[in-house]
């Protein structure tokens, strides 16, 4: 009886008690709606300020769940809680204080940017602040709903986030922009290929770590990727041989992390010395250079490394037919990085195919080859020879503070050669005989060297400045044993020249809104050049300048009107210590927007050199290209030029056309009527240059093919006083067409590229029967023209069970498919062989002919870890 009792008075407080159960699909769908949803379900009323929840947005997944239940699911999405009133009325309350959690990165490349500094704000002050990890993330707690958030990284603009638009508890990525982003627009992503950008200031960037396979290169090199752009020429086909509209090679800036490179190539041009393994970016001028960029007429090309700490450690390892190369990038801890990386050639361990083909053509014409084909039916004859490159780098980054960061890197590459040439004594041989065949010795060594450290602070959202020091040097020592038909005995021949300079670079941003930059600095350096020249018999020269102090002043206003038009207009101040004068160097670039496929683009600029780079051969010299730095002064003029261009640039949906005309003045330049060994500082005679032409590129792609082709016209010539009756005479890199046809073809994790060049052959001096130069006729003769066939590819492929990461790559190129024998250039030369040395030491002149590489295939195999 008493059970039936129990149970008639506790069942209606059960079934009281006992709650609707609903089931709900939303997914990030706005919250009142869902709260709509709910009231309806439920026969409950919300009360709340709908202008809190206007864009929240909730994700409510749920069967058959009771009240309390959604309410509970929906409180660990959102910064509110439920209070219940009664049985039907609910209020939404936002709680005063939160939490937040997040992950800051690159919007431009998603990557994390670790020791950003985010600062909670309140009423104007900073409450706190902390540091975001390795990986980007940061949690701050007790957040007032009424507080700001500012996040903010060195290079980037700063990210205010106001904690009541904060609607989600999650977990979630926000993303800093970089701060010039507005000021250097990227207008076309693949200008050339993927890796390949052009921007709205003109300047054409290279990210060869995300570059397709280029014409003619098995891996990427960082200056023969640059003369696949129109107007950039290479006569020679060297790496460093690069002639930016009628310019020479010395007349261009290369700068290694703000360091100036003297020498950028090894084994004679055949490749560049600067590892691309850990270049993070090449900046390319061809015209309207920003004003920071002094003492060059030409172009600029500017090269980075990493800006960033790695975000885990990456090794990459390298190997092809001419050296083996490794690359580390380390984040030793979260303020500290490190990137570092080694290359050495492997030519003095195995003479593969691809070395001894450009061993052809590099030593062709030179003693070495010389020796070879004189005494190659002499047995008793031998030969030594060791040669090898090699380059190294390191790079320190360290963010000291969420405003302050410090670069710090060091470069150092060297190309050696010992070259000993021997035959055996025959005493039924003259004396002088026997002595023109004794040891034949050639030992050149040329170094680089250098250290680049740079401060970065960011003041705040309007200032900004770089401290920039460093110190570059440049050696060529050579060392040669011969016998000379001169003076019928053996003559030794020393030259040295060694290139000390030092600076600093002090460059500050104010930041006069979103669309305007006032930019000014300041620059110094010092510079020590010394050039020995020594063989006994014929002369001594030992001349060491010591200059002192040039500054320069600089300053730039960018404008940039998003997606509508943008211009650089500046002025550098110099003052160089061998002339009283002030130095103007103007500069102005433009371009503007027409619509959204037309763009129209101008500039004009002024600039100074008071360095020159002089070649110098001669038959008592090894006959290789070691050119020598001298600098500007009382006999050797300061090098002027004068540019103005002019273009166009259309882009609509896979088309890309780019035409740019130009028009250069070039004063100052310099030419030694005597190249022998003489004290040629006698014989200098100044000049001036003319250069016009015009550069396009057009472009189609098509799905995963793209078809590209490059033209020049060129029209460079020269007139020197004493020289060709006075009159112009084509220079000798005077190319009239160049013509660049390439393509790119992707099919799954294969890249195939393929590419044709043409060009007109380069002038040269018409001689007579005995082989003397024609006088009032220079360079009024051309070369055949130039043309070859190129063919590269890589594959991408997995070692490892995840094959989604692709860590190892292999790829090859063959150059000159059709075995083409361009001729590259012809010179005349003195030889003096067994035959004639007894008759009184008579020499003979040759005519030497300079041909390209021929047909020659490379290979490489990469690992990324």
């Amino acid at each position: 009886m008493r059970i039936v009792l129990f149970c008639l008075l506790i069942l209606p407080a059960l079934l009281f008690a006992q709650e609707d159960i609903f089931s709900f699909k939303y997914n990030n769908e706005n919250l009142s709606d869902v709260l709509d949803d709910i009231q309806s379900n439920y026969n409950i009323k919300f009360s709340y300020n709908p202008s809190w929840i206007k864009d929240q947005a909730v994700t409510l997944l749920i069967k058959d769940a009771s009240l309390t239940q959604i309410l509970d699911f929906l409180e660990h999405q959102i910064y509110f809680t439920f209070t219940k009133i009664d049985n039907e009325h609910y209020i939404l309350k936002r709680l005063k204080s939160i939490r937040i959690c997040g992950r800051i990165q690159n919007i431009e490349n998603h990557k994390n940017i670790s020791n950003a500094s985010v600062k909670n704000i309140k009423s104007g002050l900073i409450t706190s602040m902390i540091i975001t990890d390795e990986k980007g993330y940061f949690e701050v707690e007790n957040i007032s709903i009424t507080d700001t958030l500012t996040i903010s990284h060195l290079g980037f603009k700063d990210l205010k986030i106001p904690i009541s638009e904060v609607q989600n508890k999650t977990c979630k990525n926000y993303f800093l922009q970089i701060r010039d982003y507005l000021l250097n627009e990227v207008i076309i992503k693949d200008y050339l290929s993927s890796g390949v950008a052009i921007k709205n200031d003109g300047t054409i960037h290279f990210d060869l770590k995300n570059a397709d396979v280029l014409t003619g290169q098995a891996e990427p090199d960082a200056l023969q990727s640059v003369q696949l752009l129109p107007g950039i020429e290479s006569p020679n086909e060297t790496a460093s041989g690069i002639f930016i509209r009628g310019s020479t090679p010395d007349q261009n800036l290369v700068l290694w992390d703000g360091l100036k490179v003297y020498n950028t190539d090894h084994f004679f041009g055949t490749l560049t010395n600067l590892n691309p393994a850990i270049i993070d970016d090449i900046t390319v001028y061809r015209s309207g250079a920003k004003a920071e960029y002094g003492d060059h007429v030409a172009g600029v090309i500017d090269i980075k490394t990493d800006q960033n700490i790695p975000e885990h450690t990456q090794t990459s390892i390298g190997l092809n037919m001419l050296h083996a190369d490794a690359a580390l990038k380390i984040p030793i801890a979260n303020k500290l990085g490190l990137i570092t990386s080694a290359r050495r050639s492997i030519t003095d361990v195995i003479e593969t195919p691809a070395f001894l083909r450009n061993a052809m053509k590099v030593f062709q014409n030179s003693r070495i080859s010389t020796n070879q084909e004189e005494f190659e039916e002499d047995p008793t004859f031998s030969e030594e020879q060791t040669f090898f490159y090699e380059d190294y780098t390191a790079k320190i980054i360290y963010n000291i503070s969420p405003k302050d960061k410090i670069l710090s890197s060091v470069l150092y590459t060297k190309n050696k050669l010992d070259n000993l040439f021997t035959i055996d004594e025959d005493e039924d041989l003259p004396v002088i005989v026997d002595e023109a065949r004794g040891p034949r010795v050639d030992q050149l060594q040329i170094q680089n060297f250098g250290i680049s450290t740079t401060w970065h602070r960011k003041w705040n959202d309007y200032f900004d400045f770089s401290i920039n020091t460093y110190h570059s040097k440049y050696k060529l020592d050579y060392f040669g044993r011969n016998f000379s038909s001169f003076i019928l005995g053996t003559n030794v021949l020393t030259r040295k020249n060694i290139v000390n300079e030092s600076g600093g670079l002090l460059k500050t941003n104010f930041h006069l809104g979103n669309s305007l930059v006032l930019t000014s600095g300041y620059q110094f350096k010092n510079k020590e050049i010394r050039y020995i020249l020594d063989t006994p018999i014929f002369i001594t020269l030992d001349h060491e300048y010591s200059i002192k102090t040039e500054h320069s002043f600089f300053n730039q206003i960018s404008y940039n009107k998003y997606k509508n038009w943008h211009f650089d207009l500046g002025l550098r101040t110099n003052r160089y210590v061998f002339s009283k004068k002030i130095f103007l160097e103007p500069r102005f670039s433009i371009e503007k927007s027409i619509n959204t496929n037309f763009r129209i683009k101008g500039a004009v600029e002024i600039k100074n050199q008071s360095i020159n780079q002089i070649e110098q051969t001669s038959d008592n010299d090894l006959g290789l290209a070691t050119g020598i730095w001298l600098p500007s002064n009382d006999t050797i003029p300061l090098v002027s030029s004068k540019q103005i261009s002019a273009g166009v640039l259309f882009k609509k949906r896979d088309w890309i056309l780019d035409i740019d005309a130009y028009y250069k003045e070039s004063s100052g330049l310099s030419a030694f009527t005597v190249p022998q060994l003489t004290a040629f500082f006698d014989f200098i005679t100044e000049g001036s240059s003319i250069s016009r032409g015009i550069d396009v590129l057009a472009k189609k792609k098509i799905g995963s093919y793209a078809s590209w082709i490059g033209y020049s016209y060129a029209d460079n010539k020269a007139t020197f006083e004493g020289l060709n009756n006075n009159q112009p005479f084509n220079t000798d890199s005077d190319i009239t067409h160049s013509l660049t046809w390439s393509h790119l073809y992707s099919w799954r994790d294969f890249q195939f590229s393929l590419g044709w060049r043409y060009r007109t052959g380069v002038p040269y001096t018409e001689r007579d029967e005995t082989l003397q130069l024609i006088m009032g006729r220079i360079n009024q003769k051309r070369l055949p023209e130039f043309h070859r066939l190129d063919f590269s590819m890589n594959y991408t492929f997995a070692l490892s069970k995840d094959k989604s990461y692709k860590n190892c790559k292999i790829g090859g190129a063959l150059l000159n498919v059709y075995d083409r024998e361009n001729i590259l250039g012809k010179q005349i030369v003195d030889i003096t062989t067994e035959t004639n040395i007894p008759s009184g030491g008579d020499r003979r002149s040759i005519l030497q002919t300079t041909r390209s590489l021929g047909l020659t295939a490379s290979f490489f195999i990469r690992f990324n870890f």
